[in-house]
């Protein structure tokens, strides 16, 4: 069984896995619970959906966030990076 901490004194850091259809029910949720969450990294085998992604209707969302086009990179490079990811959707 698994136990974890809890994250206290700093917002849980998300990664959103997939920029499709339902991606803007997650970041509608990411920006209302802002700043407790924190979207740290997007991944879509799809780089145009980046773009896509309705980053003005977001406020507290920041639009510079990392951009993957494969999940290992993104995993890889937040496992011991500055900002690793705490939960990913």
């Amino acid at each position: 069984m698994f136990t974890f901490e809890p994250i206290t004194g700093r917002p849980i850091r998300v990664a959103l896995v997939g920029c499709g259809r339902i991606s803007r029910n997650h970041l509608t949720a990411i920006n209302a619970l802002s700043p407790d969450l924190q979207l740290v990294a997007v991944c879509d085998s799809v780089p145009a959906r980046f773009d896509a992604i309705p980053w003005k209707d977001l406020p507290n969302v920041s639009s510079s966030v990392a951009r993957y086009v494969r999940l290992e990179q993104m995993l890889e490079a937040h496992a011991a990076g500055a900002n690793p990811i705490d939960l990913a959707i």
